[in-house]
């Protein structure tokens, strides 16, 4: 009734196409993840079920690695990029109170290998000054114990002070919530009313 499609791109680094799959999408070869979505995006664009100005990019937690370099990378694809409790600077993670066992994913920089990985996948350190970057809303938790506060903050502050482009860079702070949002239903449907009206708006989408 009222339009759109909602692609889910099965790019390297996930497990659901076996292990080498998922190998080809981590640590120094997580480059192929964010090209993955990036061709995923071209080909929605080439065959017209979508344009530039109608294609919002969106994830969660570490998935907006893969999804932030996209947008870093290809800024003209996109018409608004939303991340939902994101890890967005993977170059820091084990600065994080709660390290856990993303290094095995992410690398380390203990490595000097791994960290130049980390170096060529962070979203954060790969902004560029000057460059129109889409409509953006990241959401933070402020009790978030897996993607501490400081890493969707850092992020967005930057890309305000970057992006050349007219469109609004929103920070949205949960200050009651974790890394998963809100406890309820409720609370589910109103954070995913939120990204979709900002997402309707940014792309001019009328819902009948």
């Amino acid at each position: 009734l009222n339009g759109g499609i909602f692609a889910v791109p099965h790019i390297r680094g996930g497990g659901e196409k076996g292990d080498s799959w998922h190998q080809q999408g981590i640590k120094t070869s997580k480059h192929n993840s964010w090209k993955d979505i990036i061709a995923s995006t071209e080909y929605l664009i080439q065959n017209k079920y979508t344009s530039e100005q109608k294609t919002v990019l969106y994830s969660s937690s570490a998935g907006a690695i893969s999804t932030g370099m996209a947008m870093v990378e290809r800024p003209d694809l996109y018409q608004v990029f939303i991340a939902d409790f994101p890890m967005l600077n993977p170059l820091r993670s084990e600065n994080r109170k709660r390290n856990a066992s993303n290094y095995l994913e992410y690398g380390t920089v203990k490595d000097s290998t791994e960290c130049m990985g980390l170096i060529k996948m962070d979203p954060y350190v790969n902004l560029k000054p000057n460059t129109k970057y889409p409509a953006s809303l990241v959401n933070s938790g402020f009790n978030d114990d897996r993607i501490d506060a400081w890493i969707p903050g850092k992020f967005v502050a930057k890309l305000q002070s970057y992006s050349s482009s007219d469109a609004p860079v929103f920070l949205d702070v949960k200050y009651n919530t974790g890394h998963s949002g809100g406890d309820t239903l409720e609370e589910e449907i109103a954070e995913y009313s939120r990204m979709f009206a900002f997402a309707f708006w940014q792309t001019n989408h009328s819902i009948k």
